[in-house]
């Protein structure tokens, strides 16, 4: 059997995770040899696995003074100085390694990495798209380039990376959490339940998982599944915040208020700056009549509101204050806090006008509920000469006496519940609707 080179043997211990023993190795040899550029090289790649990157920022620039052609030198050099907080020398280090060897795919994969912290989220999302051309396989760039996608909303474009990922890794537990979590926020609830169960199989102890997967039961209104997800979470991890937020939630559906309160008041001291929480967890104490210390905290939420805060939904606020000014300044906070980036969707375009104007009304409550109760007039007085109304249904498909008036007040009735947010826009789109409400 041949014998191994002395930096072979170190780079064998490296590779193994034996690093004290790899480390004495690479001195020795240095000792003997102090312009070894791969002793260099490995050696300061060690101290910075180790965390250490002054000590291994001066061993990789030797390496890369002594041999300056070498694309890997540099690449690792900008991973050093990364980690050293010199973000602009790291990036002029990946770009060098990439004028050195354009198909080299980790400078790029970690220049991405780098544009990402700075928020130069299209530069890095093209550093990404430029080593999954030089390297297809790449799951690392695919895994990156997916959340960086989730994370700017763009969800088909996450979805399909995220689906491309899971062909090549199948076992990728985070992947499967992150296409539900995308499929989630376009209302595929479905196929996002399916993803939250898969993460789940393959890591029955992922808290994040099961409490997303406790939201989608609770969008198809089975509380009482969504409080077993959400208790299971508490019991493993009694300060996870979005568990006990979230059972707050499913409790007080089921209208158990002194529990749901109690679950918002845990949250709250877990949390307590966070958006919306405090006025649910008010207008739930109204609700059981409980004044103590009631005043206090609506002088709390009114100056809150007045600085800008989110502080409550809009309609908590309505049962909670009688200020129009608050109201108002209340809804854009709300707006603020769940629709972050209200830039013009894409797909939209004028159209001729038709004979007749197109009204949508889009509710979860054409039933047998007050809202529906007092608009049914509304519906049904529509001059139907200029106006043509439309009702999208987004709630369950409920038979009751008010349906029944509702389905002969529109003159169209959609049943869009198992529709995306996507595709009921699409359709409202399709349709020619002019005017939403």
């Amino acid at each position: 059997m041949q014998r191994l080179l002395p930096v072979q043997e170190a780079l064998r211990l490296h590779q193994a995770g034996r690093l004290p023993e790899a480390r004495r190795q690479y001195e020795q040899l240095l000792t003997m040899q102090p312009q070894h550029f791969d002793a260099l090289h490995l050696l300061g790649l060690l101290f910075n696995q180790q965390g250490s990157p002054e000590q291994a920022l001066p061993l990789v620039q030797q390496a890369v003074a002594l041999r300056p052609a070498t694309a890997l030198f540099h690449n690792s050099l900008g991973l050093v100085q990364q980690a050293a907080g010199q973000l602009e020398a790291a990036q002029g280090s990946y770009r060098q390694a990439l004028l050195l060897d354009a198909r080299y795919a980790d400078p790029c994969l970690n220049l991405g990495n780098l544009l990402a912290t700075q928020d130069k989220v299209e530069a890095a999302l093209q550093c990404y798209e430029q080593a999954l051309q030089l390297q297809p396989a790449s799951t690392q760039a695919l895994y990156n380039s997916a959340t960086l996608l989730l994370r700017l909303r763009r969800h088909d474009e996450a979805i399909a990376a995220f689906s491309q990922l899971l062909f090549l890794e199948p076992l990728s537990r985070d992947a499967w959490y992150n296409r539900g979590l995308a499929r989630a926020a376009i209302r595929e609830l479905p196929a996002a339940l399916a993803d939250f169960d898969q993460a789940l199989a393959l890591d029955p102890a992922h808290l994040d998982a099961r409490n997303n997967r406790g939201i989608v039961l609770q969008e198809f209104g089975l509380q009482d599944e969504a409080i077993e997800c959400y208790s299971q979470v508490i019991a493993a991890c009694p300060e996870h915040f979005e568990a006990h937020n979230n059972l707050g939630d499913a409790l007080i559906g089921k209208h158990e208020l002194d529990a749901g309160l109690h679950s918002y008041r845990r949250a709250l001291s877990l949390r307590p700056d966070h958006p919306l929480l405090a006025g649910l967890a008010l207008h739930a104490q109204t609700r059981l009549c409980d004044w103590r210390g009631l005043e206090h905290s609506l002088q709390a939420l009114q100056q809150g509101l007045r600085d800008g805060q989110a502080l409550s939904q809009p309609f908590c606020l309505l049962s909670l204050l009688d200020v129009p000014d608050l109201h108002r300044l209340g809804a854009e906070s709300f707006l603020r806090t769940k629709v972050p980036d209200r830039q013009a969707r894409d797909g939209l375009s004028a159209r001729p006008r038709g004979a007749r104007i197109r009204i949508g009304y889009f509710s979860s409550d054409f039933s047998d509920h007050v809202m529906s109760q007092q608009m049914a007039q509304l519906y049904e007085l529509h001059d139907r000469d200029h106006f043509e109304v439309y009702a999208f249904s987004l709630g369950p498909d409920v038979r009751d006496n008010t349906r029944a008036r509702l389905l002969q007040a529109f003159e169209h009735f959609i049943e869009a519940s198992a529709l995306s947010d996507r595709e009921v826009a699409a359709l409202s789109r399709e349709l020619g609707v002019d005017i939403a409400v």
